[in-house]
């Protein structure tokens, strides 16, 4: 579409991106990203999503835009490429990540549709997408009982990280309990020994007096305590970290 130049235009652009809706118009992040969507264009679009599979040192960008914009002529093709018959392909984990980046209702019904026929690995791989893409949701689905099958198929996931991410999804709910102090220090020992997160005691000591209710937020200050930004860590180290905790919340 090319960019409005008129009123008439704009209507259009405007009754494309579902701000006319009878005798009211909305606005908001989800209306821009439709405009967004329908001015560049799917062509752009398509294009954006072979490089963001790509190696090349444009495809952050790439990804960063199809997750700001989110558009829905992506998820088709990112489907066909995350549902692959192979165990495990570079391709494959890459466009599961970009269909999560999506994170519409539509990329996230590809997604459970690729997670019940998948398992082991790729099984466990699919639903951290899936359970992310979930809680970076932009609008509501609109079949809410598929909404609510993909929250019960997350919440019975073999990974306790993925079971706890769930929670949020209905009531935001913390944990059962939080670890007593013997145990947090076991966990810490253990991440000092399997992923090099060595706190010194003083920071060992300050969170088994204030041990965190939630997976989550243990994660979290654990990185913080060591000197690093979970929001920007690596993603398998921060799920690496996310299931031993959540294994050893689950064990209380």
């Amino acid at each position: 579409m090319a960019p409005p130049r008129n009123l008439d235009e704009w209507l259009d652009l405007a009754s494309a991106a579902g701000s006319l809706t009878g005798n009211f118009t909305r606005g908001g992040t989800v209306v821009a990203r439709e405009a967004l969507g329908h001015l560049l264009g799917d062509e752009f679009w398509v294009d954006a999503m072979d490089v963001a599979l790509g190696s090349s040192e444009a495809s952050e960008i790439a990804r960063s835009l199809l997750g700001h914009v989110r558009p829905l002529c992506v998820v088709e093709p990112l489907a066909a490429r995350a549902a692959v018959t192979a165990d495990s392909t570079d391709e494959r984990s890459t466009a599961i990540e970009v269909l999560q980046v999506v994170a519409r209702p539509e990329a996230l019904a590809a997604l459970y549709a690729i997670a019940v026929q998948s398992e082991g690995l790729v099984r466990r791989e699919v639903d951290w997408a899936l359970v992310q893409g979930m809680l970076d949701l932009d609008r509501p689905f609109s079949d809410e009982a598929l909404e609510q099958t993909i929250e019960t198929h997350l919440q019975g996931s073999t990974d306790p990280g993925v079971r706890e991410l769930a929670e949020a999804l209905s009531d935001d709910v913390p944990h059962g309990a939080a670890l007593d102090p013997a145990e947090v220090r076991a966990l810490l020992g253990h991440l000092c020994t399997t992923h090099g997160f060595c706190l010194p005691p003083t920071a060992v000591e300050y969170l088994a007096r204030r041990p965190p209710p939630r997976v989550s937020d243990f994660v979290d200050a654990v990185f913080f305590l060591e000197g690093l930004d979970p929001e920007t860590a690596e993603t398998h180290l921060y799920r690496s970290l996310f299931a031993e905790v959540a294994a050893a919340y689950d064990r209380r």
